[in-house]
């Protein structure tokens, strides 16, 4: 490899969401990385696949599914596209492959892959509400399989030894604060009226939406004056009650398109996070480039992630009354921050510049390849 670029495919067959994004943050800032050849393999049902097309990489398309039966039938195919994908290794001289999360197909399409693989993992263990154990085996198979796993926390790696039971020399564990959306950073437009809080995200259990209910009301009992809108997908039946009775809360039921999380996130002052567990969280990336004061429950890896984005708030407990003291704090501080906002007196949450996170990735691949070539 002496004298040439890192050959590097990234591959992610998933069709939208963190993942999407976070493939064409990196496909975005590693096409213009003098050491990397980047190829990508990528769903073309997935959301952001015109805009990664549009980069003019080489590469190879696979089409996916969009239903548990297309799911089923499509992988059907999955030995001609593990050929295809192996060929395309082989063929194209790939140094390393590089999963930015996983994927149901790939414990079977990647394994025995002429190249070594890295897959970076976010919920190694079930979240309550989330994940079927199906497909949880199958990510699991993955893990276990790739030749290094990259983990963003240290609850990350602490699920992949003893939940997964993956061996501690095999992970690699690189900080994940905010990252930088490369689209990111418009400027706000000036905001008027009540202060915005805003819950998005998939509606599940683990979110904690119904502590979030509990907290607007503790906050509407002490007299604060704020707008509370919840923008997502899922299952409502267990809140609809709770937020009728509050009255006043704005409802988004729909998935939303990442330009859309852009737009809400664009629009508001508070990001509140009241999850019941996590591990990190690609909402505080995008409140944190747009400027947005995140308020949280310490939980999980958000502590970690948080704890360099100094205008945050963490809860003292994941308690409803301890979140609505934090929002009670952010709420009460919105008005001066708005106003140095529209000053131009406050940039926002400092969170590492997107050269400085890619290239931490870009090295740690180099650093896992010489590991495995040594090894051999």
């Amino acid at each position: 490899m002496t004298g040439r670029r890192l050959r590097v495919l990234l591959l992610y067959w998933g069709r939208r969401g963190a993942g999407q994004r976070y493939s064409y943050d990196l496909a975005t800032h590693w096409t213009t990385d003098p050491g990397i050849d980047l190829h990508t393999s990528l769903s073309r049902q997935g959301e952001l696949f015109a805009e990664v097309t549009a980069l003019g990489l080489p590469g190879l398309a696979v089409s996916t599914f969009e239903t548990r039966i297309g799911c089923g039938v499509r992988s059907l195919g999955l030995p001609a596209l593990r050929h295809r994908t192996h060929r395309y290794v082989r063929d194209r001289g790939i140094d390393i492959v590089f999963c930015p999360m996983t994927h149901v197909w790939n414990a079977a399409v990647l394994p025995g892959l002429p190249a070594p693989f890295v897959t970076m993992a976010h919920d190694p263990e079930p979240l309550n509400g989330d994940s079927p154990l199906v497909r949880r085996w199958l990510e699991h198979g993955e893990l276990k399989r790739a030749t290094r796993v990259i983990a963003l926390s240290d609850v990350v790696r602490t699920q992949l030894v003893n939940g997964v039971g993956i061996d501690p020399r095999r992970i690699r564990r690189l900080a994940f604060t905010a990252l930088p959306r490369i689209e990111g950073g418009r400027p706000r437009p000036p905001r008027t009226g009540p202060v915005r809080v805003l819950f998005i995200g998939r509606i599940k259990p683990y979110k904690g939406l119904d502590l979030l209910l509990q907290a607007t009301r503790h906050l509407r009992d002490r007299g604060l004056a704020f707008t509370l809108r919840i923008a997502g997908s899922g299952d409502w039946r267990p809140y609809r009650a709770s937020i009728a009775a509050l009255g006043g809360v704005e409802v988004v039921d729909r998935w939303l398109l990442e330009r859309e999380v852009d737009d809400e996130i664009g629009r508001t002052d508070i990001v509140v996070l009241p999850y019941r567990a996590a591990t990190q969280s690609g909402v505080i990336s995008v409140a944190a480039t747009h400027a947005a004061r995140i308020v949280a429950t310490p939980v999980g890896g958000l502590a970690e992630q948080l704890a360099a984005i100094p205008d945050s708030l963490v809860a003292a407990d994941p308690s409803a009354a301890a979140l609505a003291d934090s929002l009670a704090t952010a709420i009460a501080q919105a008005p001066d921050r708005r106003a140095r906002q529209d000053q131009g007196l406050d940039a926002g949450q400092a969170h590492d510049d997107a050269a400085s996170v890619f290239a931490r990735h870009a090295d740690a691949l180099k650093a896992i390849l010489a590991e495995a070539a040594s090894a051999v």
